[in-house]
């Protein structure tokens, strides 16, 4: 699981750090935890004419990635992923930056209208 933010909702974030003078180190998280495929399923169900998703195997990407560092490095972020999530507290980015960040949905509709 990940917690999905968008990068509306960053940058947002970092406006807002400069103007109420944040410093220090804030890990940013969305409203919603999902894994890649239950949020390729709620784009899909926004988007309506669906969402094709491939999974080649981490063996591949690894593979590839001898040849394409940035390859090497989603690997193994797929990896961690796989193995651990990245389920972070939401909770900073509404009460130390004041950001209501868009669920999944929210920001689909805006991008798919």
């Amino acid at each position: 699981m990940v917690r999905w933010l968008s990068a509306d909702d960053a940058a947002r974030a970092a406006v807002r750090a400069l103007e109420r003078d944040v410093t220090g180190r804030h890990e940013l998280a969305g409203p919603d935890a999902a894994t890649f495929d239950e949020a390729y399923r709620r784009l899909s169900a926004v988007r309506k004419n669906g969402i094709f998703v491939i999974h080649p195997p981490l063996s591949a990407a690894r593979l590839a990635g001898r040849f394409a560092p940035a390859v090497e490095e989603l690997a193994e972020m797929f990896a961690l992923f796989d193995a651990a999530g990245y389920a972070t507290d939401p909770a900073p980015l509404r009460d130390v930056f004041g950001v209501e960040a868009l669920t999944i949905e929210e920001w689909a509709r805006r991008v798919f209208g």
